[in-house]
Parts: structure tokens; C-alpha cells; sequence
């Protein structure tokens, strides 16, 4: 079973779609195949029962036959204690994210999200309820994620930490802070994760800039001394 969004009047709509004809999920089959949906329920029941619906630890020593996906982690709110305002979120991050106001072009499903993970904006779902984003910040929103990799088969993520931002003390705490996220939600849920340096924007002494916080990353921060690490990078 799959909950509705929010703005969809908040109800539950059973779902069962045949994946190898019907990759945009357009045909519910929930209806014409209670079989299956009888099946999947009494093997879902034995799993839970169990207790091992934990996925298998994705192997990190290889990239060959891995599922990965870009994260950039860049959604900042307002109450979230990075000092960044709407970043992300809203065109211009120190007014109010409301009506007039935003750079996303879709809405975040927070259905699951628990009550500390949500910030209330200015906009409002179709039934008059407030909405509500999410915080990279928040480290069980990041964990959250990560679980949802395991539940749909990804094996892990590209971290993007943008370069032209190195030097900037507010915006650094807040991408440490995503790292830092990143390496729990990772090793938790079994997943894997690797950094990537995004060179926009990169000034004239950038790669000097770069070198100095890869250091950092890895002498202070300790990154690549994880057990499940493969090293191989060259200082």
C-alpha cells in the first residue's frame, strides 16, 4: 500500500502495476489481480515477522554493476541552524518561501517525514493544509533517504560538494554537516556513497582550494577511513 500525497486529500490508494509492461505505472491492476496482492501481502507478513527485512550491504570495493544516483543536499530552511534561509528552495532565500518566491519545480512527498523533520512555508496544499519541506541538514531526513535507496533497489550516491564555495565559513559548516549525514545514512542502511567535487564556478586558485579541503576531509574529518572504504586517491 502506498499513501497518497498530502495535497491529494491525504488517503490511502492501493497500488499493484506490472513493471515489465507498464514502466510509467498508468494501469492500478489492484483491482483485477487480488491473487497477487493476497501473495505479496502473506510475504510481506513473513518478512516483517522475521525480522530480516533488512537489504544486504552493498558492496563498496567496486562501482561495476552498482545502481547511483547524484545527491546534491543543498536544501536549507530557515529554522534549520545553518543561517542559509530558503537556499534552494526559494529564488531569494532570505524572504519568505511563499507565493511568488520559489525555484523548485516539484514538491517533496513528506508523508513519512516525522514531526521534527518538517518546516512549515507559505504555500498551501489543495485542502488548505500548510506545506511542508525538508532540511539536508536534518540528519534522520538523510538517513531517511538512505533507507529508501535500500527499499528501491539503489546501491548508493555521488555526494556533489561545490568547489566555488570552499572558504565560505557558513555555507562549509552546512556541507560538512550534508557529509557528515551522508557517512551515517550510508553506513546504517548498507548503502554506499562517494564525493564529487562540482568545479562550477571555480575560481582561479581552485584546485589549490580543493586540494586543502580534501586534506582536511581526510586527516581531521577522517573520510575514506571508513571499514567499508576501498582507498584510492592519490594527496
Amino acid at each position: 500500500d502506498q499513501p497518497r500525497s498530502r495535497g491529494l486529500g491525504d488517503v490511502y490508494k492501493r497500488q499493484l502495476y506490472h513493471l515489465g509492461n507498464d514502466r510509467a505505472e498508468t494501469k492500478n491492476l489492484y483491482q483485477q489481480h487480488p491473487e497477487i496482492v493476497a501473495r505479496l501481502k502473506a510475504k510481506m507478513k513473513r518478512i516483517v515477522e522475521s525480522g530480516q527485512s533488512r537489504v544486504a550491504a552493498v558492496d563498496a570495493s567496486t562501482l561495476t554493476g552498482k545502481v547511483m544516483c547524484g545527491y546534491q543536499g543543498w536544501f536549507n530552511t530557515r529554522e534549520d541552524g545553518m543561517k542559509l534561509g530558503w537556499t534552494h528552495w526559494a529564488d531569494n532565500r532570505g524572504r519568505s518561501f511563499a507565493p511568488g518566491n520559489i525555484s523548485v519545480d516539484l514538491w517533496p512527498d513528506m508523508t513519512e517525514l516525522g514531526p521534527k523533520e518538517r518546516h512549515t512555508t507559505g504555500f498551501r496544499h489543495t485542502d488548505g493544509s500548510i506545506a511542508e519541506v525538508f532540511s539536508s541538514a536534518n540528519r534522520a531526513t538523510v538517513r531517511r533517504h538512505f533507507e529508501w535507496m535500500g527499499d528501491y533497489g539503489i546501491d548508493g550516491i555521488f555526494l556533489q560538494r561545490f568547489a566555488h564555495s570552499i572558504g565560505d565559513t557558513r555555507a562549509m559548516r552546512h556541507k560538512d554537516v550534508v557529509l557528515e549525514n551522508v557517512r551515517d545514512g550510508a553506513k546504517r542502511a548498507g548503502r554506499v556513497y562517494a564525493m564529487m567535487y562540482d568545479l562550477t564556478g571555480l575560481p582561479k586558485d581552485g584546485a589549490r582550494r580543493i586540494h586543502h579541503d580534501w586534506k582536511r576531509l581526510r586527516t581531521c574529518l577522517l573520510y575514506t577511513s571508513d571499514a567499508a572504504d576501498e582507498e584510492d586517491s592519490v594527496d
